[in-house]
């Protein structure tokens, strides 16, 4: 890895470090060595204990004794705990955002979900994934709750599995439309039964699957 600008700061390190764990790269049980991740981004170990904090924060490092930093591998019921979690949340924060979707929102909604239709790489069709997701809930007005499902999504989708299959993201795609269609519809209630649907097929797919997506 190139090292970083010296404008670059312990959330694009922690960022790097993510989308290397999400790229397969650091697998669950990776360690993260202070010096040796210093070394790799040109920089002082400040901004890499930053960084570490702030991965950590999200869950998507621990701490092990006499071990240090390892890249978080979770537990089948750790998982399923995570997605109950989103599966409450996430139905709230659509139900106060719905009324706040303006034409302008609903659009960049629909080029989101257009791009993730068009997109057969995993990686690029992840980012429009979260863009997704993000946009969904902007409207909600609540920034405290908007930061616990942010923080939850990240925790989860560092464990993306890299090679998420096409057939899979239709799957995504086709779910996202109808949770996109109720909200244009302005219907609150099949929004947010439909985004339950969408969490709890993802949550079973990816039980199955070995891995995580949302």
């Amino acid at each position: 890895m190139m090292p970083l600008e010296r404008r670059s700061t312990p959330s694009l390190i922690a960022e790097a470090i993510r989308e290397q764990i999400q790229a397969g790269d650091l697998p669950g049980g990776s360690a993260l060595n202070q010096n040796e991740l210093a070394e790799r981004f040109g920089v002082s170990r400040i901004p890499v204990r930053e960084a570490l904090r702030q991965l950590e924060s999200d869950g998507t490092i621990r701490y092990v004794p006499n071990q240090g930093a390892v890249v978080s591998a979770y537990t089948a019921a750790e998982i399923r705990e995570r997605f109950e979690i989103r599966g409450e949340l996430e139905p709230l924060a659509l139900r106060l955002a719905i009324a706040n979707h303006t034409p302008q929102a609903l659009r960049a909604l629909e080029r989101e979900l257009t791009a993730m239709r068009d997109e057969s790489d995993p990686a690029r069709w992840g980012k429009h994934h979260t863009a997704f997701h993000r946009l969904l809930y902007e409207g909600a007005g609540r920034p405290r709750l908007l930061a616990i499902i942010e923080s939850l999504y990240i925790s989860l989708a560092r464990a993306m599995t890299p090679d998420l299959a096409l057939a899979e993201m239709r799957v995504h795609d086709a779910e996202h439309r109808a949770v996109l269609d109720a909200v244009s519809r302005g219907d609150a209630e099949a929004a947010t039964r439909a985004l339950r649907d969408h969490l709890g097929g993802t949550l079973e797919r990816t039980l199955a699957a070995g891995g995580a997506a949302g």
